[in-house]
């Protein structure tokens, strides 16, 4: 059906509903939060008004359904389609938590090693927002701390274990949720969650307070905080690529 769809480049509000309902039960038994924004666009096909012309697919609507065509055909080795809700489990190895944070001129974040219960900042960044990003909204940039600290972290790891906090509930929820209202951050919620997935990486979203992410002060740029221990332990600074920083922005313009 999708392969038919895509060769005659239409598809009506009827044959959108249809398609949505089987891949909606196959993100919900198999895809979980990696399906869900290219299901966005064929939803709203569904809904569409019955005097749109041809009912031509283009631009979010073609590239959604071009997704579906090449995953659904994807090796399940090369692509884990489930993500744990709840990965963090006592007793199994090293795992590590990560606080993000920005401001509308620095990004920020800390990790930290859980290893036999005991918490221990390793590693921070402190990265001033790229020249692109300087127009973005504040939960924009959230976003984007977030992207340069997995790639910075864990873009060459696999099959790691990740409690993640942030301070903005914007952003929370695009993470928790696996897709977003905000429409600039469709293709980089969508993009993070199929890295976390063919990482086979487990990630645990939840909010921190503002007044007790320990992400503020790297994110203002306060190189002095370098200097203050976390519960005794100095975490070592981490230099950003700046083209990780830009390819971060990229997502969201």
């Amino acid at each position: 059906m999708l392969k038919g769809v895509m060769a005659r480049d239409s598809l009506s509000p009827g044959e959108a509903a249809s398609l949505a309902g089987k891949l909606g039960f196959a993100t919900s038994a198999l895809f979980g939060r990696v399906g869900r924004v290219p299901l966005q666009p064929i939803f709203r096909r569904s809904n569409a008004s019955t005097t749109f012309a041809g009912f031509k697919l283009g631009g979010d609507l073609e590239e959604a359904l071009g997704w579906w065509v090449r995953t659904l055909a994807e090796d399940e080795q090369c692509f884990r389609r489930t993500v744990p809700l709840n990965p963090i489990r006592p007793g199994e190895g090293t795992r590590y938590v990560l606080l993000t944070d920005a401001c509308l001129f620095g990004l920020g974040a800390v990790l930290a090693t859980i290893t036999e219960g005991v918490v221990v900042a390793v590693e921070y960044f402190s990265h001033p927002v790229p020249r692109e990003g300087a127009n973005l909204q504040i939960h924009h940039l959230e976003f984007v701390a977030v992207a340069v600290a997995f790639a910075l972290w864990f873009g060459d790891k696999d099959d790691y274990t990740v409690s993640v906090w942030v301070d903005n509930d914007i952003i929370l929820g695009s993470l928790v949720q696996g897709r977003t209202r905000a429409k600039e951050l469709r293709t980089a919620v969508h993009l993070f969650w199929e890295r976390l997935a063919r990482s086979r990486g487990n990630a645990w979203f939840d909010r921190v307070p503002g007044i007790d992410n320990i992400a503020d002060l790297p994110s203002r740029l306060l190189h002095a905080w370098a200097g203050v221990p976390i519960r005794g332990i100095l975490p070592r600074r981490r230099e950003v690529d700046q083209r990780v920083a830009d390819a971060a922005i990229a997502e969201v313009l």
